[in-house]
């Protein structure tokens, strides 16, 4: 988005077009009619939003940024895409005390749901980075574990190891339901359900390690 339009509506709140009330308004301010008005304040505020309307494009469903400068791209539209809409919310409230600004609010729905878009575009980014930086150290964390107890199959290290394997079960559920959430995004995830069949099968072998020593110690 071009800053030009932020410019042009910071231009429009200093003039008699969009006036906002000082924190010490004028007497007549004040008045149950509200502030004065231009006549054509209610169409450059439309114009200013149909010029950020033609700026605005639909996310594509599954798609991720592809390189860090993407994903900057992504995240500077969003903060600009914030500062418009926090831009236009004095200017509408003032404009809604003196006349009907559905036709104006439901110009808004767009880039509302366009920030949501890139809200969760950006999430599901981290999310994705996340698995795929938390699911191999995930995997050798169990290899770990299962080795220690292969050889110390001690009574009290068999007690706690099924402890921490409850708690492996529950991460897995918790990776399963990651997983899912960026599935139904359309994200690509192929990768990661490798590495998570990966994790599952390492997590039945400490099952099985745990359960061959829990008998031997009972």
């Amino acid at each position: 988005m071009h800053m030009k339009n932020t410019v042009i509506l910071r231009h429009l709140l200093k003039t008699k077009a969009l006036h906002m009330p000082s924190a010490t308004p004028e007497p007549s301010f004040a008045s149950e009619s509200g502030p004065a008005l231009a006549p054509d304040f209610g169409s450059k505020l439309q114009k200013y939003l149909l010029c950020i309307l033609d700026q605005v494009l639909p996310v594509t469903n599954g798609s991720l940024p592809a390189s860090e400068t993407e994903l900057q791209q992504l995240i500077s539209e969003k903060n600009q895409l914030e500062a418009h809409l926090t831009l236009l919310a004095a200017p509408l409230d003032l404009l809604s005390e003196q006349e009907n600004t559905a036709a104006l609010t439901r110009l808004c729905q767009p880039l509302y749901q366009r920030l949501e878009q890139l809200t969760q575009a950006e999430e599901v980014h981290a999310l994705f980075a996340r698995l795929q930086q938390d699911l191999p150290e995930m995997i050798l964390q169990v290899k770990a574990l299962t080795a220690h107890l292969r050889f110390s199959p001690l009574a009290e290290r068999v007690v706690t190891s099924q402890s921490e394997l409850e708690n492996w079960y529950r991460r897995c559920d918790h990776v399963a339901n990651q997983l899912d959430r960026l599935e139904r995004f359309g994200v690509n995830i192929q990768a990661l359900e490798n590495r998570y069949v990966d994790l599952i099968i390492q997590v039945g072998e400490l099952q099985e390690t745990l359960d061959r020593h829990w008998i031997a110690v009972a």
